[in-house]
């Protein structure tokens, strides 16, 4: 199961709360709006092998691989020293969610950082990971929905060592996953 399709399963369960008011609901994450078109995001400038300062992280958030894949792309720039990155997810040329990564370590400087912006989590609960190893450690999962928007914050995302708070824009989720299940309903045909 890919990354894209667990967000969204996770989203879905949060959205039945989506309806709850939410004064904090962001419009916009680390300057990237949700729902805008894809080209919305400045390309990073090239990097050219004759200037050193060139491959330094830029100051703002931009992409460089847009057109990589129609589908998603990665963001640089990040301003929070214990990022490990971020992506951007598009449906139908439309940003449908960014999503942000930390080692687990970051974990609760994350968390803190979301609840002072948005407010406490609507919904918090444990979830189970399984590593490499074997091992399965617990997980915590939060999420804060809204109307357009729904935040999941996972504390160990598909690893053990890993975190991601993903921002998703509700409607283009939504379409995605539809989508979805219209092509597995047509691959389904040709097994």
């Amino acid at each position: 199961m890919n990354i894209r399709a667990v967000v969204a399963a996770a989203i879905f369960a949060a959205v039945p709360a989506a309806h709850a008011q939410w004064n904090q609901e962001p419009t916009s994450v680390m300057g990237v709006t949700l729902g805008a078109p894809a080209a919305s995001i400045p390309m990073c400038p090239p990097l050219v092998q004759s200037n050193p300062d060139s491959y330094k992280t830029p100051s703002f958030i931009c992409t460089d691989d847009i057109g990589y894949s129609p589908q998603t792309a990665s963001l640089k720039g990040i301003p929070f020293g214990f990022s490990r990155g971020g992506s951007v997810f598009f449906t139908n040329g439309a940003i449908a969610s960014v999503h942000l990564l930390t080692g687990q370590v970051d974990y609760p400087r994350l968390k803190g950082m979301l609840v002072e912006r948005y407010g406490p989590p609507m919904k918090t609960w444990t979830s189970q990971v399984t590593t490499t190893a074997g091992a399965v450690v617990s997980s915590e999962e939060s999420t804060w929905s809204g109307p357009n928007v729904t935040i999941l914050l996972s504390e160990r995302a598909r690893r053990a060592d890993l975190s991601r708070a993903a921002f998703a824009f509700n409607a283009l989720t939504a379409q995605a996953g539809a989508d979805r299940a219209g092509e597995n309903k047509a691959n389904a045909g040709k097994l």
